[in-house]
């Protein structure tokens, strides 16, 4: 359920629809939406596409209405990564990616199910997650309750991923949300905004790995991970909230924890 109406704002001419956060602090997702005329000269289309790398968002796309052509651009996850980037860190056995009519299937759609089948998610020690798939995907209401877990109605759409070392990963199939589980924690906490933010945090921790491991001293390996933690609170603070799990991994990894 939605907990704030929609604000509507307009850049440039352009109309965007975004969300409040709720009270708890949940960050929903939504795609957004922003429209304006279609551009007739060559100008206009440069504008376009400066606008789109300016304000972050996803590929511009003609659309006919009522006051005739237009164009309408689906906002961007988080972060940008490619299939390709994940592979060359963590090898191809461990980056999946999901088969698009299996995620499709559980409910995933627009840029979370583009991202699912083309781009993937990698797994480690401490990151044993995955992606969705037709036959080892778990709903977390079900799953949760029955191990007799207190389990929000809303995760009836949620879709578990695997786990942390302390927390079981979930993914929501409507806004997107990435929530993590504490065992014999009542209420689920949100971890990232999107899956994105959750696969580029696992990627950047095991790019830094390496300069960690070289750190002579545990000053020299937090200014490493403090980093990498500016670098994504810039586009996502909530895996740094305090709740979540990220905030005692990353102080593992400053203390040496990791390899």
């Amino acid at each position: 359920m939605l907990l704030a109406a929609p604000l509507k704002v307009t850049v440039d001419g352009v109309v965007a629809m975004d969300l409040q956060e709720n009270p708890r602090g949940i960050e929903r997702q939504i795609e957004q939406v922003r429209q304006a005329r279609v551009p007739d000269d060559p100008e206009m289309a440069m504008k376009l596409e400066k606008d789109q790398k300016a304000h972050g968002v996803g590929r511009w796309l003609p659309v006919r209405s009522d006051d005739g052509m237009g164009w309408i651009i689906m906002s961007a996850l988080k972060f940008d990564l490619t299939y390709d980037e994940l592979v060359s860190w963590f090898g191809t056995e461990k980056v999946d990616r999901s088969v698009r009519a299996d995620a499709e299937a559980l409910g995933f759609s627009g840029a979370t199910l583009d991202f699912l089948c083309t781009v993937g998610i990698p797994s480690t020690p401490k990151a044993e997650v995955g992606v969705p798939g037709k036959e080892a995907s778990l709903r977390a209401f079900d799953e949760m309750s029955r191990d007799q877990w207190t389990v929000p109605d809303e995760a009836r759409n949620w879709i578990i991923l695997g786990n942390l070392t302390a927390s079981t990963i979930t993914l929501d199939t409507v806004t997107g949300t990435v929530y993590g589980f504490y065992e014999g924690e009542e209420d689920p906490v949100p971890f990232h905004a999107d899956v994105s933010s959750l696969v580029y945090t696992i990627y950047a921790v095991k790019r830094a790995l390496p300069d960690v491991a070289a750190a002579n001293s545990f000053d020299e390996r937090e200014a490493v991970i403090q980093r990498v933690r500016r670098e994504i609170e810039q586009r996502d603070p909530l895996p740094f909230s305090e709740e979540s799990e990220w905030v005692a991994s990353f102080e593992e990894i400053a203390m040496g924890m990791w390899t």
